[in-house]
């Protein structure tokens, strides 16, 4: 699928964005672990039961929001989920990208913001007396 954009907004403070993720249909605690490092955001959603037609994620600011609708011909209510994400303040908006490689599991990716002065190092200085 095509990148996400969204309008970018100011920076946050590091630390608010979520370490763990709650999602009704994840197996086992429901919680969604998530893979952010220095190089990449990663995150995978099980969407037992959706379609995905029945699926909507977007942006905004620094939120990603999904929604997930699922459509029955029957009189019987339909399954409705709807979360929203605080993004970590590093990643790239611009570069938010989801995708199905597997049944039932939404991926979403995004690319980290790069610095403009290249990666920081840290100096150890040795002193000889």
């Amino acid at each position: 699928m095509a990148p996400i954009f969204a309008k970018k907004s100011t920076t946050k403070p590091a630390g608010l964005a979520a370490k763990k993720w709650d999602w009704p249909l994840q197996k086992n605690d429901g919680a969604v672990l998530l893979i952010n490092n220095s190089e990449r955001f990663k995150v995978e959603l099980d969407l037992a039961n959706f379609k995905p037609n029945e699926i909507e994620v977007k942006i905004l600011n620094e939120e990603l929001i999904v929604n997930c609708c699922e459509e029955r011909s029957d009189d019987k209510r339909p399954r409705q989920i709807h979360r929203s994400y605080r993004l970590p303040s590093d990643i790239d908006v611009s570069t938010v990208k989801t995708i199905f490689p597997a049944k039932n599991v939404l991926q979403i990716t995004a690319e980290k913001i790069k610095s403009p002065f290249g990666q920081i190092v840290l100096n150890k200085v040795n002193r000889f007396a």
